[in-house]
């Protein structure tokens, strides 16, 4: 495949998610996807939510000391600004590869609130403000693995380790992403190079 025959295949930008429980190894692939289509002369940007890189700091601090609904709900906001900077990217020709997306939102709320808490935060959200990505992952791994991962990051948060062994979570996890039509992948069956080259190569810039 030549590199023009690659710049005509990926010629409408795409909103591209990967979602999954921590330590999975989504914001790696996410920068790979990144750095790959930028190789290719596809621009592209990646971008972390949930909460975004520019509000973290504020979001975990306010978050401390908020009712769970508004709690919720600042992260969704959060979200929203991150779409709506991402519908600007992809209008000026450039893909948005996103680290997590609504259903991490959704699934945290469902486990982790009451059922009547979950309810209103859903009552809450426009979801048309949230449009269905063009490609989605949803990341897996065994439980080893995670944690085998989890010792390297620098960045852990105390919901980190709180989710990384919850199975009510990975279940909701994949039902919310399978929602928005992800494609799963069990990345504890891959190293970092062999994982993007199977993305990339298979659902990207193929």
């Amino acid at each position: 495949m030549t590199l023009d025959s690659i710049s005509n295949i990926i010629t409408v930008p795409k909103l591209i998610v990967l979602e999954g429980n921590t330590s999975v190894g989504k914001s790696t692939l996410a920068r790979g996807i990144v750095d790959s289509l930028n190789e290719n002369e596809v621009s592209a940007v990646y971008r972390k939510a949930i909460p975004s890189e520019k509000n973290r700091d504020s979001i975990l601090e306010l978050s401390l000391s908020l009712p769970s609904l508004e709690e919720d709900m600042l992260y969704v906001e959060d979200l929203y600004g991150l779409i709506e900077e991402a519908n600007d990217l992809i209008s000026s020709g450039i893909t948005v590869v996103m680290d997590r997306y609504i259903a991490s939102k959704l699934s945290y709320s469902e486990v982790h609130r009451s059922n009547t808490e979950y309810q209103q935060l859903l009552k809450q959200i426009d979801f048309s403000k949230i449009p269905t990505p063009d490609l989605m992952f949803y990341l897996h791994a065994s439980n080893e693995i995670k944690h085998q991962r989890l010792g390297t990051k620098t960045d852990a948060s105390a919901v980190d380790l709180q989710t990384i062994d919850d199975p009510a979570l990975e279940l909701a996890l994949k039902q919310e992403s399978e929602k928005l039509g992800a494609i799963s992948i069990n990345t504890g069956l891959f190293n970092q190079r062999e994982l993007l080259d199977y993305c990339v190569k298979n659902y990207i810039l193929k």
